[in-house]
């Protein structure tokens, strides 16, 4: 038996600790502690934004599970070009080469790291982590010309690798019919190791 408390915040931080373009929001902490005052599980998460570059975090600890608790770890990235990455961190760059930003195009429309290292699932501000690794990257664009997609997905059932990359056309002279391996739904046309 245990009671689990639950906070969360309702207006957004921005300029967190005096740091301008650093907003935290839709933030939740949530514990669980037994009766007897023994804490069971701890979580944080939210989204975390730094200018134009940001998406979600969750951390959970499950201290139930021995001498070292596990640690569940899950963070999704929207909207991410280098570009903007360099903006963000080197404010004062003046000047870049015409071939260099090229190369500064390559982004990310959503990317998901999730870890858990556990044999059980565990909820979280209502959603639910099975055991296991994803990697997930949803249109990876790279030189601003080649649109890719990956899914990497390792779990007590086996691995899953799926992916794809759209038709593209090399400087109007080579056309590529892109390729999909059908995906994970489609077990016959991916690579399926159980």
């Amino acid at each position: 038996e245990s009671c689990k408390y639950l906070f969360s915040t309702l207006e957004p931080w921005e300029n967190v600790c005096g740091i301008k373009g650093l907003t935290i929001s839709q933030s939740d902490l949530e514990a669980e502690i037994s009766y007897s005052l023994i804490p069971l599980n701890f979580g944080i998460g939210g989204g975390i934004h730094y200018g134009k570059i940001g998406g979600e975090l969750d951390f959970i600890i499950d201290i139930t599970s021995g001498i070292i608790p596990d640690f569940i770890i899950k963070s999704e990235l929207d909207d991410f070009i280098l570009i903007d990455l360099i903006n963000v961190c080197c404010s004062n760059i003046t000047y870049i080469s015409d071939h260099i930003q090229i190369l500064l195009e390559t982004g990310v429309k959503k990317s998901i790291l999730y870890q858990n290292p556990t044999l059980n699932t565990l909820v979280f501000n209502g959603e639910s982590y099975l055991p296991g690794l994803r990697v997930e990257i949803n249109e990876l664009l790279i030189l601003g010309w080649i649109n890719a997609s990956c899914l990497v997905l390792i779990d007590n059932d086996g691995f899953i690798l799926s992916g794809s990359v759209q038709p593209f056309s090399f400087f109007n002279i080579i056309d590529i019919g892109g390729f999909s391996n059908g995906g994970p739904e489609k077990t016959p046309s991916s690579l399926s190791i159980k």
